[in-house]
This record gives structure tokens, sequence and C-alpha cells, in this order.
């Protein structure tokens, strides 16, 4: 008898996870993705005059940091070393998205193993924020398509919109990914110090793995951040608004036990 890990995974609109397993107003788990994409989309037509005050401070710092871009591209390449090559390779896995993912399967399938509920939703929050965030990056790349430094291009290089495409550096996707993951497990164990000193930490060492490597421009790097950061809070903040719970139930309702996740919405 096969088991099939996830082969079922809802959001239910219910007073209590048994009862909503028989409710027909539900929404499954992939299906959160494309409501949590569209609010990340939609969000600046959503946005209040404070929001726009901080778009702009963020902007202004955006731009401060592409006037040195390229005073920066050259002081790291400059300084590069064996040493900082073996630091750079091993942060460069805590924002790729395949690596990263392995990561969060793991914990998911320990999560449900050792019954705990706080690591299994860690996981899945964690798993959403990284993708959509990397998904976010992808469409603003495409719209601009900057040149990467190690292309021999300036700074200044920008190809304008078109899909595919090899110049694709702003934003860096790996620091979207690194930070949605950093502020994800900075916002549920924000009560851990040392979690969001550590996470934030890996977070920035991987988005400056980037520059060190000669990916991306610091520029591309800091636009990363934010996006990674804004992706989290605004999957969080809808989190929170709906009240979603999740659990995690057998079940016999095909010829082979599967294992659903039921999210109550209460």
């Amino acid at each position: 008898m096969a088991l099939v890990l996830l082969s079922k995974v809802t959001f239910s609109y219910g007073s209590g996870f048994i009862d909503s397993l028989e409710t027909t107003n539900k929404k499954s788990y992939l299906g959160s993705y494309f409501s949590d994409a569209g609010k990340l989309y939609s969000a600046p037509f959503h946005w209040t005059g404070k929001d726009w005050l901080k778009t702009g401070v963020i902007v202004g710092v955006g731009l401060g940091i592409y006037s040195l871009d390229d005073n920066i591209q050259q002081w790291s390449t400059s300084h590069r070393s064996k040493t900082s090559q073996d630091i750079s390779s091993i942060a460069e896995k805590f924002g790729n998205t395949g690596s990263t993912t392995i990561a969060l399967g793991v914990t998911l399938i320990s999560g449900l193993i050792s019954q705990n509920q706080k690591m299994q939703d860690v996981s899945l929050l964690a798993l959403k924020s990284s993708l959509l965030s990397g998904l976010l990056a992808q469409t603003i790349k495409n719209i601009g398509h900057r040149s990467r430094p190690n292309s021999g291009d300036s700074k200044n290089s920008w190809h304008g919109p078109s899909i595919g495409g090899k110049h694709k550096a702003f934003p860096s996707g790996h620091t979207a990914t690194a930070f949605a993951l950093a502020t994800t497990l900075s916002q549920i164990y924000k009560d851990k110090k040392w979690v969001v000193i550590s996470a934030y930490s890996l977070a920035t060492v991987a988005g400056l793995s980037r520059i060190h490597d000669n990916k991306h421009w610091a520029t591309d790097v800091f636009a990363g951040a934010v996006l990674g950061y804004f992706t989290s809070k605004t999957i969080l903040k809808n989190e929170k608004k709906n009240g979603r719970k999740i659990s995690f139930h057998p079940s016999s309702q095909f010829t082979y036990p599967t294992l659903t996740a039921i999210v109550s919405l209460n």
C-alpha cells in the first residue's frame, strides 16, 4: 500500500478540521499560490500614502547604490581569494531554489514524523514565499533585462521587455529567495532572537556572494532583498488575515491511504 504524501491539500472553511472535510467551499493549497500571487501583483493598487512614502525611500536608497555599482563591483572582483570563493560557493546555496526546496521538503517530512505543527507550517509557508518571490523576480527580470556585470556590459545596459534572453541581472533571484525565507523564519520565530539574526545573516551573505561571483550588481542584490522581504510579509499578512491553520490528517478516500493537509480558515 503506497503512502501518497500531500496528495490532497485543502484550505477548508469550517469550524473544525473533521467537519471541514465535508464542506464544499474549499481552496487547494496550490490554489492559494494563485490568490497570494494576485495579492503580490496587485499590491501597489492598494497602497496608502504611507506605503508610497516607504517605496520612495527604498527607491532613493536604490538609486544611491546604483551610483556606486561600478565601484562596488570593481572592489569586489579585486579582493577575491580562495577563501572568499569557498565561502561564496556555500552561501550561494541559501538562495538556490533547488537547494532550498529540498531542504524545506526534508523539514516538512521531519515535522510530519515528529508531529511538530510549527515545523510543518514553516516549511509550507517558506516554500510558498520562496517560490512566489522567484516568480515575481522573473517577471521584473523580463521587463528590464539588465546585463550582468560578468557580461562586460556597463551597469546602464538595460535591454527592455522581452520573454527569455540571457540578460537577467535585475533583481537577484537568489537574494529574493534568501530574504523571503529569512523573513518567514524571522516572523514565525520572532521570539527567538538567534533565529532572526541567523536567518538575515545567512540571507545577507547569500546576497553578497552574488556580487562576489560577479553575477550581480549591488543594486540587483538590494532589489532582491527588498523583493524577498516584501513577498514574505505580504503572504504572512494574508495568512494571518485569513486565520489559516494547517493540520494533517490520514484519509482513505482512495484505494490507497493518503495524507490530507487541512488548512482551517475560521
